[in-house]
């Protein structure tokens, strides 16, 4: 199976992190969230950036609504 390049998805600084197989949760929680705190996407994890959670929640249900 071919590797998908993300690069062109999320920029040339993308790390790509596997998916979580219960094995080292610890060193996979870590590179998670310090792949989306230095893309400032954190706080739409930890529900503190309450502005851009509203934003996201919009874009969200909007996308629904056309999905729908």
């Amino acid at each position: 199976m071919e590797k998908l390049d993300f690069s062109q998805v999320m920029g040339p600084h993308f790390e790509y992190i596997n998916k979580f197989t219960r094995r080292d949760f610890m060193l996979w929680k870590f590179k998670m969230e310090t792949m989306l705190k230095a893309r400032e996407l954190w706080g739409l994890v930890d529900g503190k950036d309450v502005a851009a959670l509203s934003a996201y929640t919009k874009k969200e249900n909007q996308a629904l609504n056309l999905i729908m």
